[in-house]
């Protein structure tokens, strides 16, 4: 295996390791509750993506609460975290637009 394969797919040092499962369990549970919202409060959570100015509000806010939701489960089981630290500030990036920046130019 590469080197930095290796690397990638290390565990924790041992000193770390039980910091890491914390802030883990409670990053992946926060996540599993904002992506539950979208399911159970699913018209203003897709009224709130429509003004941020988001195409298809309803598809987008059932898409992120699924990943939201996978990524948190995933987390708190401690797979793909790495992945799951790239894939989520993804999700927060369609509301930190400013309203409209989704729609195309008039």
């Amino acid at each position: 295996m590469d080197p930095d394969a290796r690397k990638l797919l290390a565990p924790s040092p041992p000193l770390v390791a039980l910091p890491a499962l914390l802030l883990r369990v409670a990053a992946g549970t926060l996540l599993i509750g904002f992506g539950l919202s979208k399911f159970t409060n699913h018209t203003a959570e897709a009224v709130s993506f429509g003004r941020f100015g988001l195409p298809a509000p309803d598809a987008f806010t059932y898409a992120i609460g699924t990943v939201e939701v996978a990524g948190g489960a995933l987390l708190v089981l401690g797979l793909a975290t790495r992945l799951v630290a790239v894939g989520s500030p993804a999700t927060w990036s369609a509301r930190s637009r400013p309203a409209g920046a989704w729609t195309a130019a008039s």
